[in-house]
C-alpha cells in the first residue's frame, strides 16, 4: 500500500496592485503544471474587491495488490 498526497491551492482577486491570482496543485511535493492550468481557467468566483483563497488536501490510498 502506498499514500499519494495531493494539495491543491487557488486564490486571488483585486489587491493594491491590480489583479493577481494564484493556482497550484501539488502531487507528492511535486508541483503538477497542466492540473495547475486546469484548476486556473475553472470558472472560479472571483471577488470583484480585495482577495480570497482556498486549499484542500486529499490522501490517496493505493493498493498494490488491486
Amino acid at each position: 500500500m502506498s499514500l499519494i498526497g495531493v494539495k491543491a491551492f487557488f486564490g486571488g482577486g483585486h489587491g493594491s496592485d491590480g489583479p493577481s491570482e494564484t493556482a497550484e496543485v501539488r502531487v507528492d511535493g511535486l508541483l503538477h503544471e497542466a492540473a495547475s492550468r486546469v484548476l486556473a481557467g475553472l470558472g472560479w468566483p472571483r471577488p470583484a474587491d480585495g482577495l480570497s483563497y482556498a486549499r484542500t488536501f486529499m490522501l490517496f490510498v493505493h493498493r498494490e495488490d488491486a
